[in-house]
């Protein structure tokens, strides 16, 4: 018994480290190039102020040398750049490592989501399924806050798996509430997750367990909510007015212009390229395979269902907002997406574990394959902007009138510097 409780322990050992040696190798990217912040002005705003919260002790972006509030809450910068800033360098780019560990944490996420739904080959596939997400690898490697939010998903949703067994525990209840708190801090939008955790509290009786329980799980973003309307009262002057409404007062100062009917057919788009549907539909029809297979444990199919419930309820919300936001984009879909692939390639696994074990191991050594295949194929783009302030800096003389198109945030940054 005790040699066979070993060789588990082994197996499972084993397969950590193969997954997590495939996610660093797929997810790496060298913090030159992810210092390039390509994406503006949200890369550039988030590296720069993460920046100078550790070195200068302000949250702030510069722009001809005056300061300006961000136009993003500060959950992100200070929970995965910041900490990356105060352990490297001074380079902007050094943030990556923060993205990359948060991408990283998500696949483990992923794995032990799976490990649920299908055993050891279900934490592989779901781990192999995410990092298989064209946007969850691209967004790993650039200062994004997409892919740290999809790694908090996955961690919310496996938060849920351990309160649907243990609902009674409360400190599962608060831990919980401290993983909403975090991923809503990275994106506010990210509050539809609370959903399911709310309704599963009413499921608990008695009442009063009911109520503490809730309470337990809504302390930590009460005092989220608290927090961010402090700093936007002291910023903005009005709890209500953040720094989008700063940056952007058209169209956000007007919910008419903010959400119309007229934006559903572009977020439609959006949606579909983001890949949903058919992560949906994948997802769908293995949960009937697993329900019609008598060999498969009842905690697997309670687990899958437990998954798909999550999912839908706190994807409902979200992809509401976002149909009718007047700015769409397919990553914004990404923390759905990434959970309905931990949800498919878990039961994948699960399905899998019907045939032999070789064609069991072939099936997840191809899915890991493909996956460093998909990296090793990923055209090289060369960081162009950073060779060019680089240039800059080393050329220009000082107080001199700089023309460009560049951002100018990332211009400051880089060509200020004393």
């Amino acid at each position: 018994m005790s040699e066979s409780i070993s060789q588990d322990r082994r197996r499972y050992a084993l397969a950590l480290v193969l997954l997590l040696t495939v996610a660093m190798i797929v997810l790496f990217e060298s913090p030159y190039s992810a210092s390039n912040l390509t994406i503006a002005p949200d890369s550039v705003e988030y590296a720069t102020s993460a920046w100078r919260v550790v070195h200068e002790g302000r949250y702030a972006i510069t722009i001809n040398g005056t300061a300006y509030p961000p136009r993003y809450p500060p959950g992100f910068a200070l929970i995965a750049l910041a900490p990356a800033y105060v352990f490297s360098g001074k380079d902007p780019g050094y943030g990556i490592y923060g993205v990359l560990f948060w991408s990283v944490i998500g696949v483990l996420a992923a794995f032990a989501v799976g490990r649920r739904l299908g055993g050891l080959p279900g934490g592989l596939l779901a781990g192999a399924a995410v990092l298989l997400l064209p946007d969850y690898r691209h967004y790993s490697q650039v200062i994004m806050s997409d892919a740290t939010c999809t790694a908090v998903t996955l961690l919310l949703l496996l938060a849920y798996l351990r309160l649907t067994a243990a609902p009674g525990e409360w400190k599962r209840w608060l831990g919980a509430g401290l993983l909403a708190a975090l991923v809503a801090s990275i994106r506010p939008t990210s509050l539809s997750a609370t959903l399911p955790f709310l309704l599963l509290a009413i499921r608990v009786p008695p009442p009063r367990k009911s109520l503490s329980n809730g309470v337990l799980f809504l302390l930590p973003l009460v005092l989220l909510g608290a927090s961010q309307m402090f700093y936007n009262h002291q910023v903005f002057a009005t709890p209500f007015r953040s720094g989008y409404q700063f940056w952007c007062p058209v169209p956000l100062d007007y919910t008419h212009l903010t959400f119309r009917f007229s934006h559903v057919p572009v977020n439609l788009e959006a949606a579909w390229r983001s890949g949903l549907l058919i992560l949906l539909t994948a997802a769908v029809i293995m949960f009937l395979g697993l329900r019609r297979s008598a060999s498969h444990a009842l905690s697997e199919v309670t687990a899958a269902r437990d998954c798909l419930r999550f999912i839908l309820l706190s994807a409902a919300p979200l992809t509401v907002f976002h149909l009718l936001y007047f700015f769409g984009d397919p990553r914004f879909f990404l923390p759905v997406a990434g959970s309905l692939a931990a949800l498919a390639g878990g039961m994948f696994g699960g399905l899998l574990q019907r045939v032999s074990a070789r064609i069991t191991g072939v099936a997840v050594a191809s899915v890991l394959i493909l996956v460093l295949v998909l990296e090793w194929a990923r055209p090289v783009t060369e960081p162009t902007r950073r060779h060019t302030v680089d240039l800059l800096d080393d050329t220009l003389p000082k107080r001199s009138l700089l023309i460009s198109h560049t951002d100018p945030v990332y211009l400051d940054f880089f060509l200020n510097q004393e």
